[in-house]
């Protein structure tokens, strides 16, 4: 991703990586926690979108989504089929299992 934002003319010291975001569930509570961003847009697929602001409403962030172009399903159905399985495990980690960030570490200043 890094990569593709220098290629678009992002310059490289306005770029920061989140190394602990290891599910949309941490990245999406690390950008308020770590990063200190109580409203923000994700830019990713629909499916993706859906799970994040799910998450950011649940934790009183001010999210919206803006979706990229679809992957049509005949050309990656595991695609289709991880996100099914995905929401479920969304729904578990915050309802039964109220699941937090694996790490959350210093707060870094943007």
């Amino acid at each position: 991703m890094k990569e593709a934002l220098m290629e678009q003319g992002v310059a490289e010291q306005d770029i920061i990586l989140d190394y602990a975001g290891f599910s949309t569930l941490d990245s999406v509570i690390r950008a308020k926690e770590v990063f200190g961003q109580s409203s923000y847009t994700i830019i990713s697929q629909k499916f993706q979108n859906e799970r994040a602001v799910f998450i950011g409403r649940h934790h009183d962030i001010d999210i919206v989504g803006y979706s990229t172009t679809e992957i049509p399903f005949h050309i990656a159905p595991r695609v289709y089929i991880r996100e099914y399985a995905a929401r479920v495990k969304l729904l578990l980690d915050i309802y039964i299992l109220k699941r937090e960030p694996k790490f959350l570490g210093d707060p870094i200043i943007i």
